[in-house]
């Protein structure tokens, strides 16, 4: 059963507890890794999304109904669908957290200049690798076991990892972004984006 209240949609689902009425947003579907990994659309999926952010479009196209999370050196941020039509173009800085400065040091950069951009530098690179549902580790990067936030610990994803940009600091100059992809309406969408960098 489903029902709309105000603009969200909930649904009812049962668990060894009984029957609960649950907010869509916090639903995932179920996909098996192996399925997920033999879907030639996951690959379309991320390739339209490179596009999309390269010509500043509309990411409301590739994007989860529910909005894109983005964990950014920190806990993820809900950027809401109906502000992804407008977000690459739009002017609005956020102080994005870094793992060498304190928040109140970290100048303030619009979602183009600290999502879209380093993506799109990591993957467009020549010797870019990916990865299925494997978290990938940089010379001094956080443990794998701890590269996908909880909050996205229910999806699929893809690893797009740089692994030398500068080869002077030995290996520690690289970039990960994994994309978190849920599906909806039978057909795959990104729910969240999560960087790994290390830069000098």
């Amino acid at each position: 059963l489903e029902q709309i209240v105000g603009s969200s949609l909930w649904v009812q689902i049962e668990t060894p507890f009984g029957g609960f009425w649950v907010n869509d947003r916090f639903l995932a579907a179920v996909v098996a890794p192996f399925d997920f990994e033999n879907d030639p659309r996951v690959a379309s999926l991320l390739a339209e999304f490179g596009e999309i952010i390269a010509t500043d479009g509309d990411l409301r196209e590739v994007v989860s109904r529910r909005g894109l999370y983005v964990s950014h050196n920190a806990a993820p941020i809900r950027f809401p669908y109906d502000e992804l039509e407008t977000i690459l173009t739009d002017p609005t800085t956020y102080k994005w957290p870094s793992n060498a400065a304190d928040l109140d040091e970290v100048p303030g950069r619009t979602f183009a200049e600290a999502v879209t951009d380093s993506f799109l530098s990591t993957y467009d690179d020549p010797d870019t690798m990916t990865t299925v549902n494997e978290p990938l580790a940089g010379g001094n990067g956080r443990m794998p076991d701890y590269a996908i936030p909880f909050e996205f610990e229910s999806f699929n994803y893809i690893g797009v990892f740089d692994p030398i940009d500068n080869p002077d600091f030995g290996g520690l100059d690289w970039t990960t972004w994994y994309v978190s992809i849920d599906y909806e309406d039978g057909a795959p969408v990104i729910v969240g984006l999560t960087v790994d960098m290390w830069a000098p």
